[in-house]
């Protein structure tokens, strides 16, 4: 009895494997990537809104101050 083609298909079922654990971490690092470039995209987007507001209320108190001092 030849063995030889159960060994192949163990050797192809691990290299299937292999690749897709790589393709997997490979998956993992761009999510990770993604996740942490997100996070700072909105940081930045909440900075230039507050910053935005802020400008606005004070324009908006600026001009109600020289209301009442006229």
């Amino acid at each position: 009895m030849d063995s030889a083609p159960y060994e192949d298909q163990d050797l192809v079922m691990a290299s299937r494997e292999s690749a897709q654990h790589a393709s997997s971490v490979q998956n993992e690092a761009y999510r990770q990537a993604l996740s942490e470039l997100a996070g700072e995209l909105y940081v930045e987007a909440y900075k230039d809104t507050m910053q935005h507001a802020l400008r606005t209320y004070s324009a908006r108190w600026s001009l109600s101050d020289s209301h009442h001092a006229a």
